[in-house]
């Protein structure tokens, strides 16, 4: 039920990202290091732990929110790639906007825009069996 009414009342803040120095506009976005997401959604089918940059999916506004649902059921099929959806990669990524929208990291929420975040090679050891 909870989703059902954001859907209706939620209202996009649209803001900018700038990928390695190219600059977007959205009304969503993910920056991601793996290819999953929020239990087996799959937004960044490109990224990969091992890779030093990130892929971002940028999803443009859309007339209403009814037309976010393409770009939702895209991702829970595991191809996000629809109509107006961009997937960029880049290792410096900034987001701004007038407005002053949450931003999310690994489902906890870190504060609003603005925020910075670049890819830090060799910036943590990982020992795997």
């Amino acid at each position: 039920m909870s989703g059902i009414k954001h859907l209706f009342l939620w209202r996009a803040e649209p803001f900018t990202i700038e990928v390695d120095g190219r600059v977007y506009k959205g009304a969503f976005a993910l920056i991601g290091n793996g290819k999953g997401y929020g239990g087996g959604m799959m937004m960044t089918p490109g990224a990969r732990l091992e890779e030093p940059w990130f892929e971002v999916y940028i999803l443009p506004e859309r007339a209403n929110n009814f037309a976010y649902l393409r770009a939702l059921g895209a991702c829970m099929r595991g191809k996000p790639e629809v109509a107006g959806v961009l997937l960029v990669k880049g290792r410096h990524i900034k987001a701004n906007s007038a407005h002053e929208p949450w931003v999310e990291a690994d489902g906890e929420i870190i504060g609003p825009l603005p925020m910075t975040f670049d890819i830090v090679p060799d910036a943590l050891s990982v020992i795997v069996p």
